[in-house]
């Protein structure tokens, strides 16, 4: 899981919790930046399709050190899907179901290999008990599934097919020549069963259409709210560009009303007053002569 051999698609829970934003399901990958957080905790699980048959002999789980608070699963439980496409839980050396001790803090892992290896296509994981919050990060153990084993009566040298894990690194290992009835893994032949759909497998698909579709309502909120403050600017630039000239044409033409009122207001002068008399006394003398005798 941690290399991403395993496909975001092939990690899918029961359920998925929002806290500050979506855990999903992918995010249980062992060293990740972030955690898988169920929604619902009782009977929650997170699993995992192998796409093929292969052998799985353990888990390595991983707990998470979140803003809010570090949290871990301390028990857990896991199923496997067996070749008749049911789900049977991993039982211990006596028949007994097996329930595994988790983590005893966020960053460290802790591996718990199975009694038996089991021959299976998927994996579930089940919380049972958990430090505040069942976060899980994990990693499965094992390698290629070999359906069958040639014998022959000569000395033959097989060589198993190592993890491609890092964490499940195992010296290679060599079988010498086996008789019939001598085969490390069942004689049956495996018919390979399809996984079923499940919720988680919806959800996942409804989740990203839900934050496909909450990325656009963002966008489009910013995109009008950055339009509208334009708008505003130039609005307002506007509006200025007008009031300039109104008050530049108010300012000049109070002077000039000013001056024209002072001109037609003046009146006449006190010299030509003087000489509207003179011409005045002139006429009347002329038309109406004075003698000294007075006659």
């Amino acid at each position: 899981m941690e290399d991403g051999t395993i496909q975001d698609s092939d990690i899918t829970a029961s359920s998925t919790a929002w806290l500050l934003y979506r855990r999903w399901p992918w995010y249980a990958r062992l060293n990740g930046d972030d955690a898988w957080l169920p929604s619902v905790s009782t009977g929650s699980w997170l699993q995992v399709d192998l796409k093929q048959q292969k052998t799985v002999s353990g888990v390595i789980t991983q707990g998470y050190d979140s803003v809010l608070s570090d949290s871990w699963i301390t028990r857990y439980q896991v199923r496997y899907l067996n070749t008749s496409g049911h789900w049977e839980t991993i039982l211990g050396g006596t028949g007994n179901v097996m329930t595994f001790s988790g983590n005893t803090d966020p960053n460290g892992q802790k591996t718990n290999l199975f009694d038996s290896p089991v021959v299976t296509q998927g994996i579930r994981l089940y919380p049972v008990e958990w430090n505040i919050q069942p976060f899980l990060r994990m990693e499965i153990l094992g390698c290629v599934f070999i359906d069958k084993i040639a014998s022959t009566t000569q000395a033959t040298t097989v060589t198993s097919v190592p993890s491609t894990s890092r964490h499940s690194a195992a010296p290679t290992q060599s079988f010498s020549t086996f008789d019939q009835t001598e085969e490390p893994f069942p004689s049956e032949t495996l018919t390979t069963v399809s996984m079923t759909p499940l919720d988680g497998e919806q959800g996942q698909q409804n989740g990203r259409a839900e934050a496909l579709s909450l990325g656009a309502i963002v966008g489009i909120a910013v995109g009008m709210s950055v339009l509208l403050v334009i708008s505003l600017v130039f609005l307002t630039v506007f509006r200025r560009k007008q009031r300039r000239p109104n008050d530049n044409g108010k300012r000049q033409s109070t002077p000039q009303a000013v001056e024209m009122g002072s001109s037609n207001a003046a009146g006449p002068t006190i010299s030509d007053e003087g000489e509207y008399v003179d011409t005045l006394s002139s006429v009347v003398a002329s038309r109406h002569p004075r003698t000294c005798n007075g006659g």
